[in-house]
């Protein structure tokens, strides 16, 4: 609809449902950060970890082929990862250990591996997303058209988490795929069919606030280049400050520090979602040998992250607003 002096006109037509007027502002977004040469590269190079952790799986498959399990070359390759006492317990009973095998490896996968990449192409895609509109007085042309705030918010939240999702939960899943197909027999199916949920339950965790504080960051600062450096050095120098108060005498293990890191509080809730303690805890195995470190509160994390996706909604919520108020 046309704009009317400083305001506009009253729609009285009929409107498409919320998701369909969404996926509008979201699909040319996705189209747009497509153009990006870089952007393209980053995504091959986020699918370049399955290039290992193919072969592990496959190793975790093909452990027990040998009699001899010590000199079986997968064995070799799994003690690495996994560590000695449950490499040697995967060997002799593989049923009963690999789904904590499984989700000890989905969760260096998608909280350790995936996460640099990630951050990346948080950085590329969503900075210029609520930016170059704020510069360029977008919302004009966007709420003439019978949409509204949050359609406006959902499309500019999805472009983003289109692009999140194929650097965690797409290759996990294909990841999945390739360990089922790896397996010695379908009965690996129903042992770790959990799985899948888990995958996407921390693909959500870790795409959620990501992509919140991001545009955030892109509706705050109003110029692409400066939204890219605050979500960066929001993720880096906050767990570098975590690091150095985690490593400090006294303060070795204590809960709060993990709050000053996006990054640690989001491996936290990923390795609870994957119960990746208790299940070492079954198999009788010390996490410490895995370089898991301290149990960190995962509800506090959650509470966190909570309160951090509520703030950047409601600055979300004012950024798109306040041109609106004239």
């Amino acid at each position: 609809m046309p704009i009317y002096e400083f305001g506009y006109r009253q729609w009285h037509g009929p409107i498409g449902g919320r998701l369909r007027r969404a996926w509008a502002i979201t699909a040319v977004g996705v189209r747009l950060a497509w153009n990006s040469r870089l952007l393209r590269r980053m995504l091959y190079v986020a699918w370049m970890p399955l290039l290992y952790f193919g072969p592990l799986f496959f190793a975790v498959g093909s452990i027990t082929e040998t009699s001899d399990s010590r000199n079986n070359v997968w064995y070799q390759i799994l003690v690495v990862p996994l560590g000695p006492q449950l490499t040697e317990q995967l060997s002799e009973n593989p049923e009963a250990v690999r789904p904590a095998a499984w989700s000890l490896a989905f969760y260096y996968f998608l909280g350790i591996s995936q996460s640099i990449v990630m951050v990346l192409v948080v950085a590329s895609v969503g900075a210029p997303l609520i930016a170059q509109d704020v510069r360029s007085k977008s919302f004009l042309l966007y709420f003439s058209k019978p949409i509204t705030r949050w359609d406006y918010l959902l499309g500019k939240a999805g472009v983003l988490l289109t692009y999140i999702f194929l650097v965690t939960l797409l290759p996990a899943l294909a990841l999945y795929l390739l360990s089922i197909g790896f397996a010695p027999s379908l009965a690996a199916l129903p042992d770790t069919g959990w799985t899948v949920l888990r995958i996407v339950a921390a693909s959500a965790v870790i795409a959620t606030p990501a992509t919140l504080l991001m545009l955030s960051f892109s509706a705050i600062a109003g110029e692409p280049r400066f939204a890219s450096f605050a979500w960066i050095a929001t993720w880096f120098l906050g767990g570098l400050f975590y690091a150095i108060l985690d490593s400090a005498p006294g303060l070795h293990g204590a809960r709060w520090p993990m709050l000053l890191s996006l990054h640690r509080m989001t491996i936290v809730l990923v390795e609870a979602i994957f119960d990746v303690r208790g299940q070492l805890a079954a198999m009788q195995v010390d996490p410490a040998q895995l370089g898991l470190g301290q149990p960190q509160p995962s509800v506090l994390a959650l509470a966190m992250l909570a309160c951090l996706c509520a703030i950047c909604l409601a600055v979300l919520w004012r950024r798109v607003t306040a041109p609106l108020n004239v």
